[in-house]
């Protein structure tokens, strides 16, 4: 299950599921739905499965959306992502409190945050 929901100030995306070709279109739908939106955090922390169609769906945002990931180091997708590189493209915080802290510092300055080499 993917949703988008507002926590205070900040929109998320949820991914509860798989994100595999049957449903990177259904994310692509709610990243286009939070386009007004100056940065999105796309939480992963449940999903169990994020193939590249998925990945794909996040890297064609750039230039369009901020992106912040929450990817909690016991995440079971962590080890795909940084197989693609997820964290030179995006920055990545494994605690719900500091994505939204990262998600609010690029609202606020309008910038990315820098990410991982």
């Amino acid at each position: 299950m993917l949703t988008l929901e507002r926590v205070d100030d900040i929109a998320v995306v949820r991914v509860a599921d798989d994100v595999d070709i049957a449903s990177a279109p259904e994310l692509a739908a709610l990243l286009r739905g939070a386009s007004d939106e100056p940065v999105v955090v796309v939480d992963v922390s449940r999903c169990a499965y994020f193939d590249s169609t998925g990945f794909t769906v996040l890297y064609k945002t750039i230039g369009k959306l901020h992106i912040v990931l929450h990817l909690p180091e016991a995440s079971r997708v962590r080890r795909l992502l940084e197989i693609m590189l997820a964290a030179m493209v995006f920055p990545i915080f494994t605690s719900e409190v500091s994505s939204f802290e990262a998600a609010r510092a690029i609202a606020a300055s309008g910038r990315a945050l820098p990410t991982r080499p």
